[in-house]
């Protein structure tokens, strides 16, 4: 089993990227805010758009505390690690996040680009076929998020 494990940590990868509407925004603050080498950590609720509905999402930027968030309800385009939590949400750790000026109407920017998950795992298990003979097998892999190394296991079609 020590082998499995050590494979999953050196060969996955989580990836995140695409439109999402950013809810509401807060912050942890880790260092005195004058000190510009740590900063802090800025969190968004948001919302994952995805084509049969929407999964709840928190995304982490680590910023200094100085810098402004982007104001609540906007679009933004990020990029960034991320894992499914065990309540189904999903957890990002933003490498970047741009955001989309407000010209034209949220929901219009949120479906242009849906959300997309790139990740590199292990097949864990063995794989099932439903009534309608989609095939579904279970992924799992490990990325450093929140300041360690987590595992998601996801079933996938």
């Amino acid at each position: 089993m020590r082998t499995h494990a050590l494979a999953i940590d050196q060969m996955s990868s989580n990836h995140i990227y695409g439109n999402f509407l950013l809810v509401r925004s807060y912050r942890d603050i880790r260092a005195e805010p004058t000190d510009f080498r740590h900063g802090s950590h800025l969190y968004y609720e948001a919302n994952c758009h995805c084509h049969r509905g929407i999964i709840p999402a928190t995304i982490r930027v680590h910023q200094i505390a100085g810098c402004p968030a982007i104001p609540n309800r906007s679009v933004a385009f990020i990029i960034g690690r991320a894992i499914v939590n065990r309540n189904g949400e999903i957890e990002i750790e933003a490498i970047n996040i741009f955001q989309y000026p407000r010209i034209c109407d949220p929901r219009a920017l949120v479906n242009s680009f849906l959300p997309r998950i790139y990740i590199v795992g292990h097949v864990i298990g063995r794989a099932d076929r439903a009534v309608d003979g989609t095939c579904l097998f279970p992924l799992t892999s490990r990325v450093y998020i929140r300041d360690g190394m987590q595992t998601s296991t996801i079933m996938w079609v």
